[in-house]
């Protein structure tokens, strides 16, 4: 049973939920994943918020940290660079994503030696749960031209839930400073022979009044151009980790 094992396990486990105008949501997701996980310390990175996102969030009961540099590729670095958890869990503060495989993705960390584990929405229901087309297409775009490009069979390249090792935290280089991070992070993985793994995890559509901040053209491009660039450079140690 992997809450009676979570309730004796010793190693110190971090929650890092990258934000943005997030104020609707990021108390639910605070809330809901201390309680799933009520021995780690949660962290809400907000990134100069305009709304209630950072107040929401200290009610709730987060470590509030702010990163002046805008971007999500710019919060992931600062986040890897400030935690020393054995587990480091990053979650997005749009409630989308489920807490219920939480005790698994420390499990795998911990205890099996995995350096990420990767929330998979596409295995389960994201498909019916996304509302918009374009989103759905891009996220299959993406997994083919990793799969072609890489050699490397991949179930959700742009989650933004997963559970990362230590040194992978620590080890690995953040080049991008946008919504190409996840992107960056899954081909990093595979070009650096670490030990991933996708696992089925539940998804949620936005909550009314909770808009995406995803430029699905703009950033698609960007996503698109990273992993081209990555593959242009893959012969380049550096570009690994």
């Amino acid at each position: 049973d992997l809450k009676e094992w979570l309730s004796y396990m010793s190693k110190k486990i971090a929650i890092m939920i990258p934000c943005y105008n997030e104020e609707i949501t990021i108390g639910k997701v605070v809330k809901k994943w201390k309680s799933r996980l009520p021995q780690a310390d949660v962290y809400v990175y907000d990134n100069n918020s305009s709304d209630r996102t950072r107040e929401v969030a200290k009610e709730a009961g987060a470590i509030v940290r702010s990163v002046s540099r805008k971007g999500k590729g710019n919060v992931v670095k600062r986040m890897f660079k400030d935690n020393d958890a054995e587990c480091l869990i990053m979650v997005d503060g749009d409630n989308t994503y489920s807490e219920t495989e939480a005790e698994r993705m420390v499990y795998l960390i911990t205890e099996k030696g995995y350096d990420m584990v990767v929330g998979d929405r596409l295995s389960t229901d994201y498909f019916k749960q996304n509302k918009k087309l374009s989103h759905s297409l891009g996220n299959v775009l993406v997994n083919s031209m990793i799969r072609i490009l890489f050699k490397r069979k991949v179930k959700d390249t742009l989650s933004g839930c997963r559970a990362f090792s230590h040194d992978f935290a620590k080890e690995i280089d953040i080049d991008c400073t946008g919504f190409e991070v996840e992107t960056e992070i899954t081909i990093k993985a595979i070009l650096g022979k670490w030990k991933f793994v996708f696992i089925p995890i539940k998804y949620y559509d936005r909550e009314k009044g909770s808009k995406s901040k995803i430029d699905t053209y703009d950033d698609g491009i960007k996503i698109l151009a990273t992993i081209l660039k990555m593959r242009i450079n893959k012969g380049d140690r550096k570009s690994v980790v």
